[in-house]
């Protein structure tokens, strides 16, 4: 197991809780300054474009949020329809483009009460196996 991380300025920083949170929270920072650089950017583009070229382009966008939506609601019930089909077929289908891939169903144990039997019947240990931890960032709802 790996006690420290080498960071981005070179330093070893310790894995334990208090550190993970500072990461999060310096990631979290990093995420709010780019999007105050994206406000910062539309700010800018607005200064240079005259306010007549701007309610054109609001209304290009007005215009087209419909077929936007529809287009998207398309997307989405194909997407379904597919995933259905590629059940219904029970194995991965690929198009020239797209995949629906097919992963079988996980084959899921009561733990807690398997650990309990291995008292009664030690010999099932040799069929228990732990793998290693993972880790996914999720972005917690605003």
């Amino acid at each position: 197991m790996v006690n420290y991380t080498i960071g981005a300025e070179g330093s070893k920083v310790r894995n334990d809780l208090a550190t993970c949170e500072n990461l999060l929270n310096l990631l979290a920072e990093a995420s709010a300054a780019l999007d105050l650089l994206n406000i910062e950017i539309e700010a800018a583009r607005n200064e240079v474009i005259p306010e007549e070229v701007r309610a054109e382009l609001a209304a290009i966008e007005f215009e087209y949020a419909a077929k936007v939506d529809h287009a998207n609601e398309r997307i989405k019930w194909l997407t379904n329809e597919a995933k259905d089909a590629a059940l219904r077929v029970g194995y991965t289908v690929k198009s020239e483009r797209v995949q629906a891939v097919y992963a079988k169903g996980r084959i899921t144990w009561d733990a807690k009460a398997l650990d309990g039997y291995l008292i009664h019947q030690p010999a099932l240990a040799a069929f228990r196996s732990e793998g290693e931890p993972s880790i996914s960032i999720r972005w917690n709802k605003r």
